[in-house]
């Protein structure tokens, strides 16, 4: 659940920092689109000027927009649903769940309908497709995370379990330390109590890495959503 604080402003345009090791705060602004979820997108701010689009991957842990916070990078989110995967080392990222966000930070990430890109303009019902796009990953990443019921219904989840059985493999099965996503682990500073844990991809799987700027994906559209 994500709940509003205070208003700041995102200047477009701006450069993005992709060279500085572990900023060590953070802070996240609410975009139009999350298909009428308390989820993302979100866009996450450090410390160093880097920003980025995230999602949230644990389903009942807070967050408050605006507000800064610490945060620490890992394999796993450090709270959330049930760890069937690997007991005691926190609730590691699926690998479909890496596989779906790579696609989206790099701008590949398909439509709901199958056709074009899901940035793609249009309408979707009384959504834009954005939104409902939006709406239809957040669900997928915490299905795909065990923390809600798997939907058979839904589009992300389908292609995600479609390309891992083609590769003799699972889309719930840990995507392992080799992954180029990570966890954004996120506490509140001064008091170390746990938020919710966010989406990042560090560029060479490693832990020391920078974290990138928005790469090919465009501000240009966003307008705040109070």
């Amino acid at each position: 659940m994500k709940f509003n604080t205070l208003t700041r402003s995102l200047f477009l345009g701006a450069a993005l920092s992709t060279s500085s090791l572990f900023a060590n705060q953070v802070w996240l602004e609410n975009t139009d689109n999350d298909g009428n979820l308390s989820g993302g997108e979100f866009i996450a701010h450090t410390d160093t000027g880097s920003s980025f689009l995230t999602f949230c991957i644990e389903h009942g842990v807070d967050v408050y927009i605006g507000s800064w916070y610490d945060y620490t990078i890992s394999d796993s989110a450090s709270s959330g649903g049930p760890d069937t995967h690997s007991p005691g080392a926190g609730d590691p990222i699926s690998k479909g769940t890496a596989w779906l966000y790579e696609q989206f930070y790099f701008g590949t990430l398909v439509d709901t309908d199958g056709v074009g890109s899901y940035f793609d303009a249009g309408t979707h019902g009384a959504l834009t497709a954005r939104d409902y796009n939006a709406g239809e990953l957040q669900n997928a990443f915490w299905m795909l995370e065990d923390e809600i019921a798997v939907d058979g219904s839904n589009y992300y989840v389908n292609l995600a379990t479609t390309h891992f059985t083609g590769l003799g493999q699972d889309a719930f099965s840990d995507a392992g330390p080799g992954s180029r996503v990570k966890a954004m682990n996120l506490t509140v500073i001064g008091t170390g109590a746990d938020a919710q844990s966010q989406l990042v991809f560090v560029p060479d799987g490693g832990m020391t890495v920078a974290l990138l700027g928005l790469g090919l994906l465009s501000l240009a559209a966003f307008r705040r959503k109070l």
